[in-house]
């Protein structure tokens, strides 16, 4: 939910942001619908199998900056709040409009960056959420998935070193991202995934 992720000095600025845009409010509630997982599909898990960590860091470089950004609009807004005491008696109506106008377009500003935030937390725990499932697969499927996303080797390479006819080869890659789209999508938490690592891992060893 985005506005529980918002400090409470900027919850009433939102809910104003929300009564005069109709847009914005029903982006918010779309949000609320969809839930906090982003949807995947074949395409993107082996976009995340690809780009894991690059993309966790540019992520986190991202939020550093958005930080920083929410941090001086922020005080924008705190100097500009003392400026409205300044002039709260003042005859000068066009200064008013101009200063009202100018934190009307900072409150948006804050609104936006605090929902690049709130996707980009989304996207974080969606990648997390792929890579557990990944990690948690039968040791066959994973050496396929890895070597050809992960390690970036080419097809026929990958289908060579598994030793395995092209059928089977590709019957395990497959199935292994289909797997991985079906634990994303079900009810286990992260935690019951990797349990199934480990049960994968003690009947791999039990051989």
């Amino acid at each position: 939910m985005i506005l529980s992720k918002i400090s409470r000095r900027y919850q009433h600025i939102l809910y104003y942001i929300f009564a005069t845009n109709s847009r914005l409010w029903n982006a918010y509630l779309n949000e609320e619908v969809e839930g906090t997982l982003c949807p995947v599909d074949t395409k993107i898990v082996k976009k995340v199998l690809q780009t894991y960590k690059k993309r966790l860091l540019q992520i986190h470089e991202r939020m550093l900056e958005l930080y920083e950004e929410v941090q001086n609009l922020e005080s924008c807004m705190m100097s500009m709040e003392d400026s409205f005491k300044i002039h709260e008696n003042t005859e000068e109506k066009e200064l008013r409009g101009l200063l009202l106008r100018h934190k009307n377009f900072v409150e948006m500003q804050i609104f936006e960056v605090y929902l690049e935030m709130h996707k980009l937390n989304e996207e974080e725990e969606s990648i997390h959420r792929i890579w557990r499932c990944f990690q948690a697969l039968e040791e066959k499927e994973k050496n396929v998935l890895r070597q050809i996303y992960v390690e970036g080797n080419s097809y026929k390479e990958a289908e060579i070193a598994s030793k395995v006819s092209h059928k089977t080869f590709e019957t395990m890659r497959a199935n292994g991202v289909r797997r991985i789209i079906e634990w994303y999508q079900s009810d286990l938490s992260n935690e019951e995934i990797i349990c199934k690592k480990m049960q994968n891992q003690s009947e791999t060893q039990g051989e």
